[in-house]
């Protein structure tokens, strides 16, 4: 039998996912896409819906097996938000 790997799409797919499941998102944004042996690395930023008026915004990198296709880790960091000054 022969096993084949996923491309930078399907663990994209496989990123977005895991994300929806987790958050209740806004949109994703993936900035940067590459593969390490069998691990597929992307970074991003996501838009978490929160209280009615205040969403918040929070960049991301996931790891996801290029065999398997399971997400084998996650991190994510909150991006601070900009404040006007009058």
């Amino acid at each position: 039998m022969v096993w084949e790997t996923l491309d930078s799409i399907e663990a994209e797919a496989k990123a977005r996912q895991f994300l929806k499941q987790k958050h209740s998102i806004v949109w994703i944004f993936f900035r940067m896409i590459y593969k390490e042996e069998n691990i597929w690395i992307l970074h991003g930023e996501l838009k978490l819906k929160r209280a009615f008026f205040f969403p918040t915004t929070r960049s991301f990198k996931i790891k996801v097996n290029a065999d398997t296709g399971e997400v084998v880790s996650c991190e994510e960091t909150e991006v601070p938000q900009s404040k006007d000054v009058e």
